[in-house]
């Protein structure tokens, strides 16, 4: 369960990141969540 629960954490960390690097009015959420979707398969 802690290892889990350091996953997520590191998944959010990682969203963080992206959200700094990508500034939100060139990037629509649309196109985040399919990029998000995409890293996952």
């Amino acid at each position: 369960m802690n290892n889990f629960l350091k996953m997520i954490e590191r998944l959010f960390c990682y969203q963080n990141f992206h959200k700094a690097l990508v500034v939100d009015g060139f990037d629509s959420v649309e196109n985040r969540v399919n990029r998000f979707n995409g890293l996952r398969q």
